[in-house]
């Protein structure tokens, strides 16, 4: 009676092809990743609808306070959108101003269209803000 010999297994040619294949793939995939780093966008849109930078993802308007005004942004100063628009991050339609007066002019141009049926012309807007919600018009810094 003969011992029972253990068949050598070889290896399958799937596992091998499998093994090609991921060796040829790595390296492609390595560069698809670098190129999309390199190339993706570098703004984009959120959903709030204000602009983000694509390599911070810092808010472009808070980025370009923070440069005018040379210094960074505590959390309670906010950066107003004087024509309401979150996209317009022109540093003339921005205003650097305190949170709880920020809210308070929310609260006064809403009384303001309430009262007239429309929101009040930029150049006043700009006047109050500055007159009376002692915000810091960045146009007026640079």
């Amino acid at each position: 009676m003969g011992r029972s010999k253990k068949k050598h297994r070889r290896k399958k040619p799937r596992t091998l092809l499998r093994i090609l294949m991921w060796s040829l793939w790595l390296p492609f995939r390595l560069v698809a990743w670098l190129l999309h780093r390199l190339f993706r966008k570098s703004k984009y849109i959120n959903a709030g609808g204000y602009v983000v930078l694509g390599a911070t993802r810092e808010l472009e308007h808070r980025y370009l306070a923070k440069q005018v005004v040379g210094r960074a942004l505590s959390k309670n100063e906010v950066v107003h959108h004087i024509n309401g628009k979150r996209a317009d991050n022109r540093i003339s339609n921005l205003c650097l101003m305190d949170r709880y007066k920020h809210e308070h002019f929310h609260a006064w141009l809403r009384w303001k269209k309430k009262k007239s049926g429309k929101y009040p012309k930029i150049k006043s807007q700009k006047h109050v803000l500055k007159s009376e919600y002692n915000g810091i018009l960045l146009s007026d810094v640079s």
